[in-house]
């Protein structure tokens, strides 16, 4: 009996916590204003699909396919779209060299590290930026 009742509280204690952990599903019109407000800017023909919510940092998919992945301090962190990120969604620095460096390329992926930011582009390219958006590299993506 006791072994029966051991296994039943680890079996709900495993459940609760599983459920603590999992991400949460939350209303688009409900999203952090400078999240709604970054969307809007940026994508303003894409319409948010599903927000989820997992300890105060929020996934967005739109639409189009695209998908952004905010901190806890709301910035953007990561962005992923196979159809191709705006200008408007990218720091300006990345924008301009990307558009001059490697004409007719869109980037698909970029993502925010504490260094500056890692861009994938289209034509199989990964690119590297300063944190003021200065092409610091580049290497074909294997």
């Amino acid at each position: 009996m006791n072994k029966k009742i051991l296994l039943f509280c680890i079996c709900l204690s495993a459940g609760v916590s599983a459920a603590a952990f999992a991400d949460r599903i939350v209303d688009p019109l409900r999203l952090p204003k400078s999240i709604q407000n970054y969307v809007q800017q940026c994508f303003p023909n894409d319409a948010v699909t599903l927000a989820e919510s997992d300890w105060g940092v929020y996934e967005v998919y739109l639409e189009s396919g695209a998908k952004i992945e905010f901190t806890l301090s709301r910035k953007w962190e990561e962005i992923t779209s196979v159809s191709g990120i705006p200008a408007t969604a990218l720091p300006a620095g990345v924008a301009d060299a990307v558009e001059q460096r490697y004409p007719g390329a869109s980037v698909i992926q970029i993502e925010r590290h504490w260094r500056g930011y890692e861009a994938k582009l289209n034509n199989g390219m990964e690119v590297y930026f300063s944190r003021d958006g200065r092409l610091i590299g580049h290497k074909y993506d294997d």
